[in-house]
């Protein structure tokens, strides 16, 4: 896959592609549904299969108020995209001028620049000043232009239609496994190891002290998570929360990611690492002593290994 950081960049060689428009943040099932459509009348047509999206986030310049949290970094989105086959990504950077255009000139600056054959957009996207723009607009602009345009229908699963902010809405809740259904992957975490307290050592549980990238992390709580280094995986435990039975310390009005990696004891410190969340254990308890703490652990990594158990048991 070919990444291009702005339409003025476009190889003008590699005109004439089937496009889709969109944030793709979490790139979930309906994105996927979204992309395969674009890729499959792009391999039909033997052209490209392209996708435009924008960083930072549009409503973070347009009501940064709201406070948006993306459910991960742009990194990946680039990664899901190649993954699916893509053959071209187009990142425009989003700011309150480019926002301004009207939708006619934006509509524009995408055909000036790719001047594609065919597009593809969801029942909901919206385009130019004020979000101005929609489908017929768009599809009248394509007749003068040579290009066709079309609508696909929302993706719903269990009658849920498939959102970036349903997702969010799951994370927040704690419910793991809906975000991961939606997702259509296990949501998760990316960042740091970086260097704790060694409390959990001490507690006869070490664990990996992640410096988050992410905006969103699920909720306070006890989660089975995957843990994930250099291509490497191993079961984990992750608790996500301040620590109330250490209530007082130093660290503990601080949000920690907290990753026990079951039958396992190495050096991560430094390491690049990702969580992937699986199912929620419990919440995150206040315990009157150490000796109580450590036996909930040994419950926690029980419920983890079971978990695990049966995953290998369905496979």
């Amino acid at each position: 896959m070919e990444l291009i950081r702005s339409l003025k960049d476009y190889p003008p060689e590699a005109r004439g592609g089937v496009l889709s428009i969109g944030n793709f943040d979490g790139v979930h099932l309906g994105h996927r549904a979204l992309l395969g459509r674009t890729k499959q009348i792009a391999a039909d047509s033997g052209v490209s299969s392209n996708l435009l999206s924008f960083t930072p986030h549009p409503m973070k310049v347009l009501q940064p108020n709201l406070g948006l949290k993306e459910l991960f970094p742009i990194e990946d989105m680039i990664e899901q995209v190649e993954l699916l086959g893509l053959d071209i990504l187009v990142i425009e950077e989003f700011s309150l001028q480019f926002s301004q255009k009207s939708p006619q000139e934006f509509l524009q600056a995408i055909y000036e620049s790719l001047q594609p054959s065919h597009i593809v957009v969801g029942d909901d996207f919206r385009y130019g000043s004020d979000r101005a723009g929609g489908f017929a607009e768009m599809k009248s602009f394509g007749a003068e232009h040579g290009f066709s345009v079309e609508q696909i229908n929302p993706v719903d699963l269990g009658g849920v239609r498939m959102s970036s902010s349903m997702i969010r809405s799951c994370l927040v809740s704690g419910d793991v496994r809906a975000a991961s259904e939606y997702l259509g992957r296990p949501f998760e975490l990316r960042g740091t190891v970086v260097g704790g307290e060694q409390r959990g050592r001490r507690l006869g549980f070490p664990t990996a002290n992640l410096s988050v990238q992410n905006e969103i992390i699920p909720k306070v709580g006890v989660y089975v998570t995957e843990l994930v280094e250099a291509g490497q995986s191993w079961p984990a435990l992750t608790n996500i929360g301040y620590r109330p039975t250490f209530e007082g310390e130093t660290d503990s009005l601080r949000l920690s990611v907290e990753s026990f990696v079951i039958h396992g004891d190495f050096d991560l410190y430094d390491k690049e690492i990702r969580l992937k969340f699986l199912e929620r254990v419990r919440p995150e308890l206040k315990f009157s002593s150490s000796d109580e703490l450590i036996n909930q652990i040994e419950q926690d990594v029980q419920f983890a290994e079971d978990y695990f158990a049966r995953q290998v048991k369905v496979d």
